[in-house]
């Protein structure tokens, strides 16, 4: 049976290549305690900001490309230039976001129920839309993630006295009515929202027929959108001939001169 004692020589040499790898990281560990003492300190990392985006004086600004807005956590949408006469339309590429609308500086240029700033929901990919309150608004993804969200201003089917179609629509009504009459024809669900400021209003929902009639504030803009099944039915009948027209009446010093002319 062969030795397996180690001789002098090799012992020897074990020994003296293991000394060189202490010395060698020896003094790699004083290269790192010496670079770490020139360059001092390690800078603290920012802390996020606590409160709502709007409010934070350093807030930043999402990128645009194209029509679309790459963002993230506290950084703004801002528009400029809008046409007022026109929706704008929101789609998240990115799933569920709710957003928020402010002046270009954070300020309040319209509120909520509740005196707030006025926030609505986007859902994945589907089209949201709103009355822009001024030309230039700024718009606030409260999300914990980066996003992306698409912004534009189509120019949607203009409603006047009655329209119909199956599927989903968006349309935009302009003029003195305050009320219309919505029939939804549908074995599944489908449902009408009213727009005549940033969040949506729920006015029909069901499957089946239905017809109601429903009626909105004084706005200069109605946004009717319909949305739910593609083989459902709508249709929608502004109720124009329901608008008021002042009667004239008379002034009591008129009649006042008409009694004395005639005596």
């Amino acid at each position: 049976m062969a030795s397996t004692r180690m001789s002098a020589a090799a012992r020897t040499a074990i020994q003296r290549f293991s000394g060189m790898l202490w010395g060698i990281g020896g003094m790699l560990a004083m290269v790192v305690v010496i670079s770490s003492l020139i360059a001092g300190p390690a800078p603290e990392r920012e802390a996020s900001f606590d409160g709502d985006p709007w409010e934070n004086p350093d807030a930043g600004t999402a990128q645009k490309d194209g029509d679309t807005w790459s963002g993230e956590p506290g950084e703004a949408i801002q528009l400029t230039g809008l046409d007022v006469t026109k929706p704008v339309r929101v789609v998240s590429e990115d799933g569920y976001t709710r957003l928020a609308l402010t002046g270009p500086s954070g300020d309040t240029v319209i509120e909520d129920e509740y005196g707030d700033v006025p926030s609505t929901t986007l859902l994945s990919s589907e089209s949201t839309y709103f009355v822009p309150p001024a030309e230039d608004i700024a718009l606030w993804p409260e999300d914990d993630e980066p996003w992306r969200i698409t912004v534009t201003q189509p120019d949607l089917k203009k409603l006047s006295g009655t329209v119909s179609g199956i599927g989903p629509a968006a349309l935009v009504y302009r003029g003195e009515a305050s009320s219309a009459r919505i029939s939804l024809r549908s074995e599944y669900t489908m449902w009408v929202d009213l727009v005549t400021s940033f969040r949506p209003e729920a006015a029909v929902d069901g499957k089946g027929s239905i017809d109601r009639t429903v009626a909105w504030p004084d706005s200069d803009m109605v946004i009717f959108v319909v949305a739910g099944h593609d083989r459902g039915g709508w249709s929608i009948t502004v109720n124009e001939d329901a608008v008021s027209t002042p009667t004239p009446t008379e002034t009591p010093g008129e009649a006042a001169d008409e009694e004395t002319s005639g005596a």
